[in-house]
């Protein structure tokens, strides 16, 4: 089975609705079901898990592996649709759309890599002063994602901070699957003992969204910033912790490095697009293969005087100008910009 679903984006206005691109509509000759764990219909607006069904769908994996995503369909009206297969992904519906919500075997994808949070909860709990851990993610496959660990301490453990956690464990784990470490006094649990994992992303969510809290406070650190450099240095810094928000565990220095703070390749791109609203023209490909942000500063910068040593030139020429002919309109004269640009001739199709 191939791709199943599409959404068809007509118009920026129309992705207004949305809080990320939704997985879409079933393609033709294939129904697709939002299922709870009895295998019954969820209603409109909750959660359930997906499954596909139609004549695309494969006879099984190869040499027989995972028979058990492969299923009869009890909701099945015609015989091509007699199979399910079970994706292994949550969805819910919103405007006739499906959206995605997260994975059922707790694997997430982080800057390129899978990976299984049921491996990182392993190794946390090894610590050798955790009683208890939980690693969930929050919000998977948006921005702002981030990977935690929701930690209780033994009764006789000394006194240790979530960073000192995190550095014990940046030593068994990559970069990118290193977990934010929240110290809990206690763990929530639902009415049949289970752990209540939605009453601990909402507790995280709470402090993130409270701006009161010292946790929501910059920190920056432009010892290592020349003077010249501080404003830019300024707006970088700024621009790269609205976008990684709480995830980001480490002061913000010349010497870090974006994905080392809890970047990913998605808010690489938005925080480039940020910067260049701001009025800085960096490429993602430079903003990617820096070191760390003391390099993107000097980009950030160099290319920043370039292109005010661009105006001023073309201001003090003000007869460079453009002129713009519109095709298929033959009748009409010629536009002229009112700001002076260079003068090469821009032509366009008015469809």
């Amino acid at each position: 089975m191939g791709d199943v679903t599409y959404f068809a984006c007509e118009s920026k206005k129309q992705l207004s609705m949305y809080d990320n691109v939704p997985i879409g509509v079933p393609v033709s000759n294939t129904v697709i079901y939002l299922l709870d764990a009895d295998y019954r219909p969820v209603k409109n607006g909750e959660i359930g898990e997906i499954f596909a069904s139609g004549l695309n769908l494969a006879a099984g994996y190869v040499n027989g592996r995972d028979p058990e995503r492969f299923l009869e369909n009890p909701l099945a009206v015609e015989k091509k649709y007699a199979r399910l297969y079970r994706t292994g992904d949550y969805g819910s519906l919103k405007n006739g759309n499906i959206m995605y919500e997260g994975r059922t075997d707790s694997q997430v994808k982080i800057r390129g890599h899978r990976v299984d949070l049921s491996e990182v909860e392993k190794i946390v709990a090894e610590l050798p002063l955790v009683e208890k851990a939980i690693v969930l993610c929050y919000r998977a496959g948006h921005v702002d994602q981030a990977i935690l660990a929701f930690v209780k301490l033994r009764d006789d453990s000394p006194v240790v901070t979530e960073m000192q956690l995190e550095g014990r464990l940046k030593d068994k784990l990559a970069d990118y699957m290193t977990p934010q470490v929240i110290i809990m006094e206690h763990v929530p649990l639902l009415v049949n003992g289970k752990v209540d994992r939605q009453a601990l992303l909402k507790a995280y969510e709470t402090a993130n969204n409270d701006q009161g809290g010292s946790a929501s406070v910059p920190d920056f650190d432009y010892s290592h910033v020349p003077e010249e450099l501080k404003l830019t240095a300024r707006d970088l810094f700024e621009t790269v912790s609205t976008v990684i928000g709480r995830s980001r565990r480490a002061t913000l220095s010349a010497h870090s490095n974006f994905y080392e703070l809890g970047g990913n390749s998605l808010n690489s791109i938005f925080t480039v697009t940020l910067l260049r609203e701001k009025g800085y023209k960096i490429g993602i490909s430079d903003f990617i293969a820096a070191k760390n942000l003391g390099e993107i500063i000097e980009k950030m910068a160099s290319n920043h005087d370039a292109v005010q040593l661009e105006e001023e030139t073309l201001n003090a020429c003000p007869h460079l100008q453009m002129e713009a002919v519109l095709l298929q309109e033959e009748h009409h004269q010629p536009v002229t910009l009112l700001y002076p640009v260079s003068t090469t001739k821009v032509i366009w199709s008015n469809g």
